[in-house]
């Protein structure tokens, strides 16, 4: 008790607010606040790169519901999430509750976003000057703080007479956070060479002459130049690219994360055990080699992506005639009357290609598939060749089913040798960050297995089958009553009488609809005769216009008051439809004669 009232007494003599969680409003929030580490599933000694592994493993997991195939549940959403994250990294300074609420407030740009912005599938965009490979990926979780504005002079002197603004801004890029120093100057320039290699580019703050004498309001500059270089990003990540320029102008290394993230996420994704409703996919081994040296490179031993997946040295059409020899391949295409091209129909290689199949796969189709010298690939047939020899057995002068070469010559095609087979998940994975194909499904890790569809493919698959299904059920009862009223007997007496009633029904309503017109007609006709009486009596001037006229004044008072304009003493009044012509003597009292002279004969019969 002492020491609570010890620490009221400081908190009143130093000014401090007291931590107040419940200024957040959201009990997620608070929790999120209260303990962030339980919430995000780590300890609380818990290393950087364990709390950014968390909440990458979050994130996937959110993702299952859209993207992959179901995975454990989700401990938080992403924007809890992101918060527990910079929670437990401290990577914002947070010392109350207060100080969440105000990032929450003036911040919000660090906790907005969704799970697929930790995914690295924005391709770069063409920048003069910046080198980067073309098969280099960044991610949309790029936010931009600004902390403080220092002043310094040309060689870092304070003193300066006039002393330039630095603007500290803190970049934050897929869970990593790092510090640099800007000048207006700087971001002048960079707006100006963004504006030339994008199409559309945010509003820039404008230049003002007052912070060079430095009366300008520095901080909410520098806050605007932070949202400016955000809105370029967001901009540019809505339709899948992201500028180099930017990001080395921010000082983010988008190849070296790039390199990390792809790693750590497909190891995330990866499994030995297919899902319940997966199949397996195949990749293509020389794809694989490269994509683990990049995925295992650091430092100065840096290498270039893999590029798309070249899944086509897997397959060959299924027109395709071999010689002998294996050494030449030629496709019989059919000639066709049109110029759409014939579509490629594959099955799997039952042997691998030979050295000219690869190399001419590689000129023609697809420019990133891997040509190996040909040194390489005789000394690979020669081993090939070599082990053969030593079990005559096996294949003692046979030849092969496809084509009647000697085994000899030809490479079975193995798993883990020429290809590998990864689950539903990575596949997707690879597919959306590098691209390339085509996909090949099997139902167990064997390539020349029955083919097989993930879950994704199954769905649609079902969903078109039951879509046929009902549409084949309806023409089969279209075609059922059809047949029906030409044979049944009785049925077509019963359609003409039902065709007769609808036709009946359709001419009293016609009949009924032009009597309604006609008495409608009448009505105005008697209600125009009742007022030029009514006004002769009177002896006020009228025609048809001022009649009209007057009618549309009254229904616009009418309609401002929200009331109908009754009649005043001495003024004209125009007769309402639906006014009562009878209540009309309720104040004075004519004598009206109505001849067949002033108007139709009356009454006037409906």
């Amino acid at each position: 008790m002492v020491s609570y009232l010890l620490g009221e007494i400081s908190n009143l003599l130093t000014g401090e607010e007291e931590d107040d969680p419940s200024c957040l409003k959201d009990p997620a929030m608070m929790a999120v606040y209260e303990n962030p580490y339980k919430q995000l599933g780590v300890s609380v000694n818990a290393a950087p790169w364990e709390a950014r592994d968390a909440f990458r493993n979050n994130c996937i997991r959110l993702l299952a519901q859209t993207y992959f195939n179901k995975l454990d549940k989700a401990l938080l959403p992403f924007k809890y999430s992101l918060a527990a994250y910079h929670l437990v990294g401290k990577t914002i300074e947070v010392k109350k509750a207060q100080d969440l609420k105000r990032y929450l407030d003036e911040e919000a740009t660090l906790f907005s976003g969704e799970a697929r912005d930790v995914l690295h599938v924005l391709r770069p965009v063409n920048c003069a000057g910046i080198p980067m490979n073309p098969a280099v990926r960044a991610c949309a979780m790029l936010r931009v703080m600004y902390v403080e504005t220092l002043f310094s002079g040309p060689d870092g002197d304070r003193d300066y007479v006039m002393p330039y603004q630095n603007y500290v801004l803190r970049v934050f890029y897929c869970g990593r956070v790092h510090v640099v120093r800007k000048r207006y100057s700087e971001f002048a320039e960079l707006n100006e060479l963004v504006s030339e290699e994008l199409l559309m580019v945010p509003g820039f703050p404008a230049k003002d002459g007052l912070f060079k004498v430095g009366l300008g309001d520095s901080n909410a500059r520098g806050r605007a130049l932070c949202a400016f270089v955000n809105r370029v990003h967001a901009s540019l990540a809505s339709r899948g690219v992201f500028s180099p320029r930017l990001m080395e102008f921010l000082g983010v290394d988008a190849a070296r994360v790039h390199i990390e993230e792809d790693g750590r996420i497909s190891k995330m994704l990866d499994s030995s055990g297919a899902q319940q409703g997966s199949a397996w996919h195949m990749v293509e081994e020389t794809w694989l080699k490269r994509w683990r040296k990049f995925v295992l490179s650091r430092g100065a031993r840096r290498y270039a992506p893999p590029g798309p997946i070249t899944n086509e040295l897997l397959l060959i059409p299924r027109d395709q005639a071999r010689d002998d020899d294996a050494k030449e391949s030629t496709a019989i295409v059919e000639q066709r009357a049109t110029t759409v091209p014939v579509p490629k129909r594959r099955i799997a290689r039952q042997f691998a290609p030979s050295f000219r199949e690869i190399k001419t796969l590689g000129e023609k189709e697809n420019q990133h598939v891997y040509v190996p010298p040909p040194e390489a690939h005789a000394k690979a047939l020669d081993l090939v060749v070599a082990e053969r020899k030593k079990q005559p057995a096996q294949g003692s002068g046979a030849k092969e089913a496809s084509g009647g070469a000697p085994s000899e010559q030809k490479e079975q095609i193995q798993i883990a040798r020429h290809y590998r087979a990864v689950n539903y998940n990575l596949w997707v994975y690879w597919k959306m960050v590098h691209g390339g194909g085509p996909c090949i499904s099997r139902k167990n890790k064997d390539i020349l297995s029955p083919p097989s569809c993930g879950t994704g493919m199954e769905a649609v698959s079902r969903l078109q089958r039951f879509g046929r299904m009902v549409i084949a059920k309806q023409d089969r009862i279209d075609r059922y009553w059809k047949h029906l009223s030409q044979t049944a007997a009785g049925v077509r007496e019963v359609l003409v009488e039902f065709e007769a009633n609808r036709l009946k029904d359709r001419a009293k309503k016609a009949i009924q609809a032009s009597r309604n017109e006609r008495t409608k007609s009448r009505l105005q006709l008697a209600a125009r005769y009742t007022q030029r009486a009514w006004r002769a009596k009177k002896q006020y001037a009228f025609n048809d216009d001022n009649v009209r006229v007057q009618k549309h004044a009254q229904e616009v008072f009418a309609t401002a008051d929200g009331e109908v304009e009754r009649a005043a003493p001495g003024a004209p009044f125009v007769v309402e439809e639906g006014e009562s012509v009878v209540k009309l003597g309720g104040v004075e009292r004519f004598d009206v004669k109505f001849t067949d002279a002033d108007g139709p004969t009356l009454p006037v019969t409906l």
